[in-house]
């Protein structure tokens, strides 16, 4: 970073560590390699027909850790994960923060509209869960607006 990373907002100092980071990469792995392994890859599915199949499509997601949790799975098999929620009928599989979750529910509701489909994205926040130790439950039932965490069957009541 420059002189300056500290004089400016943090949105700057983001945005130069991010500058930075990207620069780095592309030392690191030419775009020459980049293109290579897009060639090499397996094709990509068909994420606008898995989620316009004749049923409620889940979009399942994969994390190995949550700020909230810590560590969620160890080890983390992403592909052995994948292949178990795609058994138990995931339409799809997500990666996204909750801030690309909204971004991606927002930009899919306007592209399959066009086509009459409804998108919607659910994100409760925490809730009673195994994710949670329920020692934690009081702190984090502080931390809502309503007083108290929802249940997991709140979250499928809503979905249903």
């Amino acid at each position: 970073m420059n002189a300056h990373a500290n004089t400016g907002t943090v949105l700057d100092r983001i945005l130069e560590a991010r500058r930075a980071e990207v620069d780095h990469r592309k030392r690191v792995l030419p775009e020459t390699a980049l293109k290579y392994g897009v060639k090499a890859a397996p094709p990509v599915r068909d994420f606008a027909a898995a989620l316009s199949r004749d049923a409620i499509n889940v979009i399942a997601e994969l994390k190995p850790a949550s700020p909230s949790r810590g560590i969620i799975r160890d080890p983390f098999d992403s592909a052995a994960l994948g292949k178990s929620l795609e058994a138990a009928g995931a339409a799809a599989l997500s990666v996204l923060t909750k801030g690309g979750l909204v971004a991606v529910t927002r930009s899919l509701a306007i592209e399959y509209a066009k086509r009459g489909i409804g998108v919607n994205a659910v994100a409760p926040g925490v809730i009673k869960s195994p994710m949670h130790r329920v020692e934690t439950y009081p702190q984090l039932d502080a931390m809502h607006p309503v007083g108290h965490m929802g249940e997991m069957s709140d979250v499928v009541d809503a979905v249903l």
